[in-house]
């Protein structure tokens, strides 16, 4: 899109050929705005219903809309609307998952989410032996202090900022699992 389309909205389609990714929710991350005041945008694409006029070895995913309905900067109400349900609180089963993933980053992410060094290393003193356990103790320390404040949203920023997107990403879309499960 120009830079001169200002006001304007597009409709994002995401084709996947048949076969080649798995099956199941996608996110789209991009960020949006004027020069330096961009804004970061994540939505979940879900898979929608194969379209009979798209071809056969394509599929539309997400959009709810046809292949005639297609046009680049067209107004439309099928734009998805960013994630609502990061904003619940974050489950202790997710925690537990999330804590295999961060290794070495740790204590970046505890001081992120507010953390104080000593408490860390309290925390790294009682569970020396199994660095799992350490994660998930810093992650439950931080969801009992912060109660329904222990969101999925507040997480996944501290995974950012430690430079691990892939994760916020990652407990992004189990929100959205979860919230489909509770539906």
């Amino acid at each position: 899109m120009a830079a001169t389309s200002i006001g304007l909205y597009c409709t994002f389609a995401l084709h996947i050929k048949e076969g080649t990714l798995e099956r199941g929710n996608r996110l789209c991350y991009f960020k949006a705005g004027q020069g330096s005041q961009l804004a970061e945008l994540l939505f979940i694409l879900k898979d929608g219903e194969k379209d009979s006029r798209a071809s056969s070895s394509d599929k539309c995913v997400g959009t709810g809309i046809s292949q005639s309905q297609k046009k680049t900067c067209d107004e439309s109400p099928t734009v998805k609307q960013p994630l609502e349900n990061i904003d619940r609180e974050v489950t202790e089963d997710i925690l537990r998952e999330l804590s295999g993933e961060i290794p070495d980053k740790w204590k970046e992410v505890g001081r992120n989410l507010g953390l104080k060094n000593s408490e860390l290393s309290i925390i790294k003193k009682n569970n020396d032996l199994d660095h799992k356990e350490t994660v998930y103790q810093m992650l439950l320390t931080w969801k009992e202090r912060n109660g329904s404040g222990a969101t999925y949203r507040k997480l996944g920023e501290a995974l950012n900022i430690a430079g691990r997107k892939d994760l916020q990403l990652w407990l992004y879309d189990q929100a959205t699992i979860q919230d489909d499960n509770l539906s």
